[in-house]
């Protein structure tokens, strides 16, 4: 099956190129995508195939019956300067520097090959243009629009490309069953002080020192919290607080990323962290308040699509890699809240080998991917589609 849709989704070659490439060069971020909004609904219109807008993506069907699959392709890119001098590079700002576009233009000749073969399914299979995956908010927004209703699929599929790795272009990366992806929480913590002249600290309350005391206590909470193989990590990435080296501001405010692996560590880290916060601020005599304001449980790959696709793959061309049941990704996906509704997995495609000149890591502004990586990603869609409906 899979050989087979290889071969036909190599014959769509110059519609992936031209897909991948259009998507690239007007890169957009968040949950609203107007151009490759309009780009996809009006190239599964050449297809032949109807599509509607939900929540700020696109839903569109091919086959019919209440036996469903889902497929997922986010669209959103990053706002990253794109720094790699291809030809067809975004000049907005913007950069699909994760290869949200691959998998857009994947799912696009997906579709075609699924619609060339609409007598072979035994049922339908929902195909689903995500914005919002960078920000942790897309699925759940179309999931609250409708996008699992009437009928709920039976099976989801998520790909992603990965660059830098040891593996050759093509190579199709299969989970173990379990955690697949960490939960994510975004957080805030805002430190109010009161500001002075920096010759006279002890005439204010100085939020910079009572930051400090609060990042170094996170910096262990992890640790002191949970079992070392919890798989959590807490980072804060950003800190801003005042404008001159003279002066003790009013205002801090530094933001971070919570991942976990389970709802309980979840729950207990996100309750620690507001403690301690709420805590160092009373000893300094400053008031701090926590807001988490994007977040995602951690995802779930099903067991029995872990079997089905090593079967379905077992004889890829570039090979089917089987990761080892000990590995836990330490990113985070959004599709989560689908993999918590409904039996979902998410495989890896290889889009650049390290050994191939292909050694820049996702989100890097100098990012770049092998493009004869489109072909497999397309046929892995369709395949598991077949395969899941005709089981």
């Amino acid at each position: 099956m899979f050989s087979e849709m290889l071969r036909e989704a190599r014959g769509l070659y110059p519609n992936l190129i031209n897909d991948r490439r259009s998507l690239h060069g007007f890169a957009e971020v968040g949950a609203d995508l107007p151009k490759t909004v309009a780009f996809c609904k009006e190239r599964l219109k050449e297809i032949g195939i109807p599509s509607k807008e939900c929540a700020g993506g696109l839903i569109a069907t091919v086959g019919r019956g209440e036996r469903c699959v889902l497929l997922r392709a986010d669209m959103d890119a990053l706002p990253v300067r794109e720094e790699t001098g291809l030809p067809f590079a975004a000049v907005n700002g913007n950069m699909h520097a994760c290869g949200h576009d691959m998998h857009t233009a994947m799912l696009l000749s997906a579709a075609e090959l699924l619609h060339r073969h609409e007598d072979r399914l035994s049922g339908s299979v929902r195909l689903c243009f995500q914005p919002g995956e960078e920000t942790l908010s897309g699925a759940k927004s179309m999931i609250d629009n409708g996008l699992l209703d009437f009928p709920t699929p039976i099976a989801a599929l998520m790909i992603h490309v990965i660059i830098g790795c040891d593996y050759k272009t093509g190579a199709i990366i299969i989970p173990p069953e379990g955690v697949g992806a960490t939960g994510a929480d975004y957080f805030s913590v805002t430190v109010k002080g009161e500001g002075c002249h920096g010759a006279t600290p002890h005439l204010g309350s100085d939020p910079i020192v009572c930051a400090s005391h609060m990042i170094s206590a996170l910096s262990s909470l992890v640790q002191r919290e949970l079992s070392p193989d919890s798989g959590a990590v807490l980072t804060v990435g950003t800190v801003k607080a005042g404008d001159a080296p003279n002066a003790i501001p009013d205002l801090l405010v530094f933001k971070g990323s919570l991942r976990s692996c389970g709802e309980d560590d979840r729950k207990l880290l996100k309750e620690r962290l507001f403690i301690l916060c709420r805590d160092i601020a009373d000893a300094f005599r400053c008031k701090a308040s926590v807001d988490f304001f994007a977040g995602t449980p951690s995802f779930f790959n099903n067991g029995d699509l872990v079997s089905s696709c090593q079967r379905l793959f077992e004889k890829a061309e570039a090979g089917c890699i089987i990761i080892p049941e000990r590995a836990r990704g330490g990113a985070s996906e959004d599709f989560s809240y689908v993999s918590r509704i409904v039996p979902s997995i998410m495989l890896a495609v290889s889009a650049g080998e390290r050994a191939c000149g292909y050694t820049e890591p996702l989100h890097s502004p100098f990012a770049v991917f092998d493009e004869d990586a489109l072909a497999f990603g397309t046929a892995a869609y369709a395949a598991f589609a077949i395969e899941a409906l005709n089981k």
